[in-house]
């Protein structure tokens, strides 16, 4: 059941679309929830552990240039350095990991203090950027998740609609694979 990149990046730019305008024909349908119906813990696994690795192969891979403080684009809208995009990146997958810990009645994940520090969004070299990419390994973080979490406990979300532990768990993949695109970007900029 996973999902590839280019799927889950058009499964973000809904949300963020339905996230942001109130006019949006999907605002408080629970487009998450239905991607997300029918998996089991083993589902969203299998999808985000591959899009962390598929960032942090991005990373490594990236010419220099792309740690740098980038210009505006064309239209002048803000373009996120590499380390920008991991340390958004871990900040928000320590909170969706936080939200479906709560939903599934788990306690907290409990970060290490150098992976909470790598969630401030900020500029990083290369080597920084790899090593604030290398801080999380989700396949360890859901290995501790028990096989019978409730998965399906939920609460309705004004822009959202119905979320579960299940569907938090599916969005850090899909989150992930969203800036696994815009690293993309970055290397096309910079080719």
């Amino acid at each position: 059941m996973t999902a590839t990149v280019t799927e889950l990046g058009a499964l973000a730019d809904r949300l963020q679309e339905q996230g942001r305008n109130e006019d949006s024909p999907d605002r408080g349908r629970p487009l998450l929830d239905e991607a997300s119906q029918g998996m089991t813990l083993a589902d969203p696994r299998a999808t985000a552990v591959p899009m962390r690795q598929a960032l942090i192969a991005g990373v490594q891979t990236l010419p220099d240039e792309a740690f740098a403080d980038q210009p505006a684009d064309a239209e002048g809208n803000e373009v996120w350095s590499a380390g920008e995009v991991i340390t958004h990146c871990n900040f928000v997958l320590m909170r969706f990991a936080e939200r479906a810990a709560g939903m599934m009645g788990l306690p907290e994940p409990g970060w290490p203090d150098e992976l909470a520090a790598s969630g401030e969004q900020r500029v990083l070299d290369k080597d920084a950027t790899i090593a604030a990419a290398e801080l999380i390994d989700l396949g360890v973080w859901f290995d501790r998740i028990p096989a019978d979490a409730d998965i399906e406990s939920s609460e309705e979300l004004p822009r959202f609609g119905n979320v579960s532990g299940r569907t938090w768990l599916y969005f850090m993949a899909v989150h992930e694979a969203d800036h696994v695109e815009q690293l993309e970007e970055l290397r096309a900029a910079h080719s």
